[in-house]
């Protein structure tokens, strides 16, 4: 069975998911947070998302073995990747509802968007098992910050995109984010000994117990597209 792995045709909207996903979050110090919205019927901001669509392009291919979620065996022939334009989308679009609505939280509106470190994420996509691929840009964006704010969510909602793009579903509820973020970080500190930015170093470090926390989460919370 080959796997090749490839840009995306998909260029979407994503305001639904970030504006539950930041419904009903409370920030923490470290990284960035989750804002509580004092009514649950809010509604999300008019903030249309590109159209353009991104042009296919095919970037690597190498065999890879069947596929197992559960028990569920699925053959795997392509795997749409995530492109640094959609990474970016998704978090400018945080940043527009904070500003409309001053429940979402985003702070440091003005600091630089660190997009070096963001290009590497997405040269060093690693070819592998598509949830680990998943966990891959779970841990990364999360590790990087190189957002001004909104690091874990823009991570969580990626995630969601690069799995729905290839066939599954990922969903969590708010309270389960909450704790994955918590989570994080304590994970964090015992691997790196910080909460701090990392440098582009940890794209092609050996998978460590942040991955494989990140993996997990990714396995409990995800299905099957039928």
């Amino acid at each position: 069975m080959m796997t090749k792995l490839k840009e995306p045709e998909y260029a979407g909207e994503v305001t639904e998911f970030l504006l539950r996903e930041s419904d009903v979050m409370k920030k923490k110090k470290c990284g960035s947070g989750w804002h509580k919205t004092p009514d649950a019927s809010g509604k999300a901001p008019d903030h249309k998302a590109a159209q353009e669509k991104v042009q296919t392009k095919n970037v690597m291919r190498q065999p890879m073995p069947q596929e197992t979620l559960g028990t569920t065996i699925i053959p795997i022939r392509e795997i749409t990747i995530l492109t640094l334009d959609m990474i970016l989308e998704i978090n400018q679009q945080i940043k527009g509802m904070s500003i409309r609505e001053p429940w979402i939280q985003y702070e440091n509106k003005d600091d630089p968007i660190l997009t070096k470190k963001l290009e590497k994420l997405v040269e060093y996509t690693p070819s592998l098992d598509i949830l680990e691929m998943a966990a891959y840009y779970l841990k990364n964006i999360i590790l990087l910050q190189a957002f001004p704010d909104a690091n874990h969510r823009t991570a969580l909602t990626a995630v969601k995109i690069f799995l729905e793009m290839n066939g599954y579903a990922f969903s969590h509820t708010d309270e389960e984010a909450l704790n994955f973020q918590d989570a994080c970080y304590d994970a964090r500190l015992s691997v790196y000994g910080t909460c701090n930015e990392a440098s582009a170093r940890v794209l092609k470090e050996n998978s460590n117990s942040l991955f494989l926390f990140c993996l997990e989460f990714i396995r409990q919370h995800t299905v099957i597209l039928t």
